[in-house]
Order: structure tokens, then C-alpha cells, then sequence
């Protein structure tokens, strides 16, 4: 297994994401400061990390502008734009594109797995 590597002290993994933290049980959050303020915008938790990722991606571009530092800046014009700059609306626009990113169940037919799939 390959060791991460660390950059200014601080270790940085495949699945490190600007906006993206993971808990101990497994999830993953992510949430953003608006520019100039001090409270943070609860973006959500997510099975994957990429969708943790593209959630912060709505958020960022709509609150910092085209500056922004994005995880997927290739996706910044298909991104859900919020219907204004209130929380819930940032909030909204953050889970639809999460939601983009969602990898399908286990066993799904999606996925190509058999469980649930009934045959004679």
C-alpha cells in the first residue's frame, strides 16, 4: 500500500478535497465559510467522498465566483447554481450536485449486480 504524502506537515491522501473532511465512522462532510464571515454553511454528509467534493464545488463558485478553487474546476459550467445566497439555497443547489457523484448500490442493477434481481 502506498504511503500518502505529507506537504507543509500536513498529510495529503487520493481523497483530499478543498471543503471535504471525513468522520471516524466513515461519512463524509463537507461545509464552507462565506467570504467574510465567520459562520460556517453545513453542506452536508455523503457516502463518497466526490460528492462531498462537487457539494463544496456549488458552493464555492456561487459564493467566491469564477476565483474559486474548485476540486472539479472541468465541471464548474454544469455545476447547480443556487436561486440566492441564503443558506438553505446554497445548501440545495450543494446536494444536487452531490447527487451527480452518487455511486450506485451495491447489487443494483445499475451497478451490473444480480442481488434483488429476480430470474426463472
Amino acid at each position: 500500500m502506498e504511503e500518502p504524502a505529507t506537504v507543509q506537515g500536513r498529510v495529503v491522501t487520493p481523497t483530499s478535497f478543498r471543503g471535504v473532511r471525513k468522520r471516524k465512522w466513515g461519512k463524509w462532510v463537507s461545509e464552507i465559510r462565506g467570504p467574510g464571515k465567520k459562520a460556517r454553511i453545513w453542506l452536508g454528509s455523503y457516502e463518497a467522498p466526490e460528492m462531498a467534493a462537487a457539494a463544496y464545488d456549488a458552493a464555492a463558485l456561487h459564493l467566491r465566483g469564477r476565483a474559486a478553487r474548485l476540486n472539479f474546476p472541468e465541471l464548474a459550467e454544469s455545476l447547480p447554481r443556487p436561486a440566492s445566497s441564503t443558506a438553505e439555497d446554497v445548501q440545495l443547489a450543494a446536494q444536487q450536485a452531490a447527487l451527480r457523484f452518487r455511486r450506485p448500490a451495491r447489487g443494483s442493477p445499475e451497478s451490473g449486480g444480480a442481488k434483488g434481481v429476480w430470474c426463472r
